[in-house]
């Protein structure tokens, strides 16, 4: 069974505010992504691969 991601759920596993999260992948005007459509995509996918690089983009890093 293939499983699906959620830009909401992505950025609450990545402690990222949801509504940053989805500004940011708007920003990029992916042309995989209607406006319309909500940011669901299938996890591997070349869509969730640019989703998380956008993520990590946004993400703050810690200082080990």
């Amino acid at each position: 069974m293939d499983e699906f991601v959620t830009a909401q759920g992505m950025a609450s596993e990545a402690g990222v505010s949801p509504k940053t999260f989805r500004a940011a992948l708007r920003r990029e005007e992916f042309d995989w992504h209607a406006p319309s459509d909500l940011w669901t995509v299938l996890r591997g996918s070349r869509e969730h691969e640019a989703m998380q690089r956008v993520l990590n983009s946004i993400t703050p890093t810690i200082a080990a």
